[in-house]
């Protein structure tokens, strides 16, 4: 207006961030980023406070478990109870006071265990071979203060926990049916051939980037013959007297319903007068090693 700028209309808004009124957290023991096992217990602790001026009162706190491989019928807990239905544990002010009149301020904290499936079922996210479980809390109650929105007051919280490979290595040393030939038991001076196998089974995630390594005792020795069902044949190197099996992806589900994937290798013995009389060793330290698919955690069974 004549040369100046007038605001003939101003608006402004300003947002406030606050804490909420309540907070519920709820974590295993290891963490949040915690990898668990097939077999192992899982131990959680819910941590809940009252971050409002008000005394909230009737509160409920519901944990809501899913996933197959939960064992259920062993979860321990004893101030709330568990709900086969819904698969949610309670808890109220019967067994937590603290729910029954949560001052301001007031923080608390609950703990239950509940144990793995020792083997992997069938579940699995987006049909891949990832596995989990997940652990839901929240803390709520109808008893809205005065002055406060909403019919209900509430706090939610989730954690995801990874549960990780348990391939395993079977290794065997045959003689019997042509595997083997030479004396046996066998004797100072005479060759004594056997065929190694290696047998590798996976309930659980993909293992990638997986081998199998071993070392020869002295006085072992590599005869070849190598094959194997998945990746290379096993190797063996001369200057580290070791042998390396490169299988690749080990894939999940391998030797349920799948074969096992398998690799055979021959070795021999010529006994020396001072082995006379005692036992020999033929292989040491064997190892399958990779990393798990989902968790991205190293993976080792001897």
């Amino acid at each position: 207006l004549n040369g100046q700028y007038v605001d003939y209309v101003r608006t402004e808004a300003f947002t406030m961030i606050s804490s909420p009124l309540l907070s519920v957290t709820i974590s295993p023991e290891g963490g949040r980023d915690f990898v668990t096992f097939p077999g192992d217990t899982l131990r959680y602790t819910i941590t809940y406070t009252n971050n409002s001026r008000f005394t909230l009162l009737g509160l409920l706190l519901g944990v809501k478990l899913e996933g197959d491989m939960y064992n259920l019928a062993r979860l321990q807990t004893q101030q709330g109870f568990f709900d086969d239905a819904t698969r949610t544990l309670v808890y109220d002010s019967a067994g937590v006071p603290d729910l029954g009149a949560l001052v301001p301020g007031r923080t608390g904290r609950l703990t239950f265990s509940v144990p793995l499936k020792a083997g992997l079922s069938g579940s699995s996210m987006g049909g891949a071979s990832s596995f989990f479980v997940k652990a839901t809390a929240k803390l709520s109650t109808s008893n809205v203060p005065s002055g406060i929105d909403g019919n209900e007051v509430f706090a939610l919280d989730s954690v995801i926990t990874k549960i990780g490979s348990q391939p395993a290595l079977a290794q065997a040393a045959l003689y019997d049916n042509g595997a083997g030939s030479g004396p046996m038991p066998p004797v100072v001076g005479s060759e004594t051939t056997f065929t190694m196998r290696w047998q590798l089974t996976n309930p659980g995630n993909d293992v990638r980037t997986a081998k199998v390594t071993a070392t020869l005792p002295p006085g072992v020795s590599f005869k070849d013959a190598s094959t194997a069902t998945n990746g290379t044949p096993p190797v063996y190197d001369q200057t580290r007297n070791t042998v390396t099996w490169t299988v690749g992806t080990l894939a999940f589900g391998t030797g349920n319903g799948t074969p096992r994937y398998e690799a055979t290798f021959k070795i021999s013995i010529k006994p020396s007068s001072s082995q006379q009389n005692t036992s020999v060793k033929l292989i040491s330290g064997s190892t399958l090693s990779g990393t798990d698919g989902f968790t991205g955690q190293t993976v080792q069974s001897k």
